[in-house]
């Protein structure tokens, strides 16, 4: 997202889950990029590492999570769902 972007961030708990939801206005991912996102050390950015999303996705897959993303020219959102523990 490129300077004077705005990023949004919201959290929603039901019975069955909690909702972790962060969207921005940006101008998107690329598609040959969407597949690679959580590939480890695959980076679009110069110094990046490439491991942020990587350890988001496995940190989210080792409670039973899961992330759905949505991305076009207005902007990409990233839903988060993780199960509630009872």
């Amino acid at each position: 997202m490129s300077r004077g972007g705005h990023v949004t961030a919201g959290v929603r708990v039901d019975d069955a889950r909690c909702l972790i939801r962060v969207s921005d206005d940006g101008p998107g991912i690329p598609e040959d990029v969407v597949p690679r996102i959580y590939e480890p050390f695959f980076s679009t950015k110069e110094g990046g590492t490439g491991l942020g999303m990587s350890i988001v996705h496995s940190l989210v897959s080792l409670h039973g999570g899961s992330i759905d993303l949505q991305t076009g020219p207005d902007g990409t959102t990233f839903e988060v769902a993780i199960p509630r523990w009872r």
